[in-house]
C-alpha cells in the first residue's frame, strides 16, 4: 500500500551569508581600510571586485516561495528494510510566480534514515521529481514529516534556508530477529487437546451431500426426517498479551531498551500469525500518567495489520500491575492464555500468567 502525501508549500525563509559571503564581506571592508590607509589603488580593485560579488550574490538572491513538495511512498514498512520514495517539487505557476532557484531537501521522518535531494532551478509551473532510497532504521508511527530546504545564490555568498512540517504517514513495524527461536506459549496445543476440530455443535436438516456418519439418528427418529449433526469448526480461546515496562523504551534511553526492541519483533511476528488463524489476541500496556493503551480489546478482533502498527507506535511502557492483569484474564476468559511480557532479564520469553 502507498500513501501519497498532501502539498506543501515552502515559504521564502530568512536569508543570511554562507562562510564563503562572511569571508567576502571580511575582505571588503579590510581591503577598503588598506587602501583608504596606503592609497594603493590595487587594493582597491579587490575591494571594488569582492563588493561586486556580494552585491550580486544580495541581487541573486534564491527564491524559495511557491515550492511544492510532495512524497509518495509506502505506506508501511519494517525496521531494517530499504523503502523507495518519489519526491516530487514543482514551483507554483502564476502571473506573480517568479520560480525558484536550486536547492537542497532534506527529509527527515521519525523511523526512516534522512534523504538529501538536489533540486535543479524551477521556472514557473515546472516539476522535478527523483526516487530515493531510505533506510528504516526502527520501528515508528507518524503523519508528520520535515522538510529542510537550503539554496544559495549562484557565487554561493548568500543563503535562504526554510525548515517546514510536510503530512507523511509512515508506519515502522518491529523486525523479528533471524534464526532459531523458541515458540511462545500461546496455550495452542492445550486448546487443540481440550476440544478437537469438527466438535458438533448442534443439528440441522440433512441436506445431499451428507454422509451417513453425520446422521443424528435420534433427532432423526423423533422428527421422522433425516437430521444431521452441524459440525463446527474448533475455536481457539483467547490470547492476551500483557506488556511490562521499560518495553517501548527508545534504544538508549533504558539498559534493557535494546532487548526490549528485540522482543518487540517476536510478539509482533507470533501475534500477527496467531491473528492470521482467526484467533482473537489482546495486547495491554500501562503507559505513564496512568493512561492504558490497548489493541484488540474493546472493538472486534483485531488483525495481524492492526497489531502490528500498534506494536509500531507504542511508546515507554510502564509496569503492569495486577489491574492490568486482572483485565487481561477476564478478556482472555475461561481456558484462555494470559502471557506477561517483559525485557527485565535477555532472553526472556513471554510467560504464562496463573489464573
Amino acid at each position: 500500500m502507498r500513501g501519497r502525501t498532501p502539498r506543501r508549500t515552502a515559504r521564502a525563509g530568512g536569508l543570511r551569508l554562507t562562510v564563503g559571503g562572511r569571508c567576502t564581506a571580511y575582505a571588503v571592508a579590510a581591503a577598503g581600510l588598506v587602501t583608504l590607509a596606503l592609497g594603493n589603488p590595487w587594493l582597491g580593485a579587490v575591494a571594488a571586485a569582492a563588493a561586486a560579488v556580494l552585491l550580486t550574490g544580495l541581487l541573486l538572491r534564491p527564491r524559495l516561495d511557491g515550492l511544492v513538495v510532495e512524497v509518495d511512498g509506502p505506506l508501511r514498512t519494517v525496521a531494517g528494510a530499504t523503502v523507495e520514495h518519489l519526491v516530487t517539487v514543482r514551483a507554483t505557476a502564476g502571473h506573480r510566480a517568479r520560480g525558484t532557484g536550486a536547492a537542497r531537501l532534506v527529509l527527515r521522518t521519525s523511523g526512516l534514515a534522512d534523504a538529501e535531494v538536489a533540486v535543479p532551478a524551477l521556472a514557473p509551473g515546472a516539476c522535478a521529481a527523483v526516487a530515493v532510497a531510505r533506510l528504516a532504521v526502527h520501528r515508528a508511527a507518524t503523519r508528520l514529516g520535515t522538510v529542510h530546504v537550503l539554496a544559495t545564490d549562484p557565487f554561493g555568498v548568500v543563503a535562504r534556508e526554510a525548515l517546514h512540517p510536510v503530512a507523511h504517514r509512515v508506519v515502522v513495524h518491529p523486525s523479528a530477529p533471524d534464526g532459531p527461536r523458541a515458540p511462545l506459549p500461546t496455550g495452542e496445543t492445550r486448546a487443540a487437546a481440550s476440544r478437537p476440530a469438527g466438535h458438533p455443535d448442534g443439528i440441522r436438516p440433512w441436506r445431499s451431500g451428507d454422509r451417513p456418519a453425520d446422521v443424528h439418528w435420534r433427532s432423526t427418529a423423533r422428527r421422522g426426517v433425516p437430521v444431521a449433526r452441524e459440525r463446527e469448526p474448533a475455536c481457539l480461546p483467547r490470547l492476551a498479551v500483557v506488556l511490562d515496562g521499560p518495553l517501548g523504551t527508545p534504544a538508549g534511553a533504558h539498559p534493557d531498551a535494546a532487548h526490549g526492541e528485540v522482543l518487540l519483533g517476536r510478539l509482533g511476528q507470533e501475534l500477527a500469525g496467531q491473528a492470521r488463524t482467526g484467533r482473537e489476541v489482546a495486547v495491554l500496556a500501562n503507559m505513564p500518567g496512568g493512561a492504558v493503551v490497548t489493541a484488540g480489546l474493546d472493538r472486534a478482533p483485531a488483525g495481524a495489520t492492526e497489531l502490528l502498527d500498534w506494536l509500531a507506535a507504542l511508546g515507554p511502557a510502564t509496569s503492569a500491575d495486577e489491574e492490568l492483569l486482572a483485565r487481561a484474564r477476564r478478556w482472555a476468559g475461561p481456558g484462555g492464555t494470559v502471557l506477561l511480557a517483559s525485557c527485565a532479564e535477555v532472553g526472556v520469553l513471554p510467560q504464562p500468567v496463573p489464573a
